[in-house]
């Protein structure tokens, strides 16, 4: 029996924003709002390896 293996490339950006506030929830309205200031950008990728076995079997 063979295998198949899969390789997908995930890749995330995240934006850094600071803001004033005293809580967590408070931040993110701040956020969500449009207010703060961005200090930049963060670019992370991963490669995600399955293998699976093949031939499928069908399902009746």
């Amino acid at each position: 029996m063979s295998s198949h293996i899969t390789v997908e490339r995930v890749e995330t950006k995240q934006t850094l924003i600071e803001v004033a506030a005293k809580t967590a929830e408070e931040a993110f309205k701040e956020v969500k709002a449009g207010q703060g200031h961005e200090l930049g950008t963060v670019k992370n990728s991963e490669l995600l390896i399955r293998e699976k076995d093949l031939p499928k079997r069908s399902r009746k």
